[in-house]
């Protein structure tokens, strides 16, 4: 029976994914304990001392979480995904490209995030 690389890089992947999720399965534990302080867990909290009730926590905490975390991850999933093209014969510029744009879109987060920090530290 004749394997092509296709069914390589599925099966790759899907390894991958699978000791992924095997391993957040067992470590989700360990990170709830984590999150607790004392003998009830923290819930409802953005930054310490402040409430993730109002919209302010959770949208600093949303736009932080996109602009420092998933932004720069997809980006050099972009890069890595292009460089395997690139190294298949294919054309890479797409993955490239997008990656780059991930990383502006992520950058200009957080020069917005800087302003209103500036701004509301000269507000008194």
């Amino acid at each position: 029976m004749q394997i092509n690389r296709k069914q390589v890089w599925v099966r790759a992947y899907l390894w991958t994914l699978g000791i992924h999720l095997f391993m957040g399965i067992i470590l989700l534990p360990a990170s709830a304990v984590a999150q607790q302080s004392g003998n009830s867990p923290v819930l409802g909290k953005a930054v310490q001392g402040q409430s993730a009730s109002g919209i302010e926590g959770t949208l600093e905490t949303g736009v932080n979480y996109i602009s420092n975390v998933l932004g720069p991850l997809a980006a050099g999933a972009f890069f890595l995904h292009g460089l395997v093209a690139w190294h298949n014969g294919g054309k890479p510029m797409k993955s490239v490209l997008t990656g780059v744009g991930l990383l502006g879109v992520s950058q200009a987060l957080r020069l917005a995030e800087w302003f209103v920090n500036t701004g509301q530290a000269g507000v008194h």
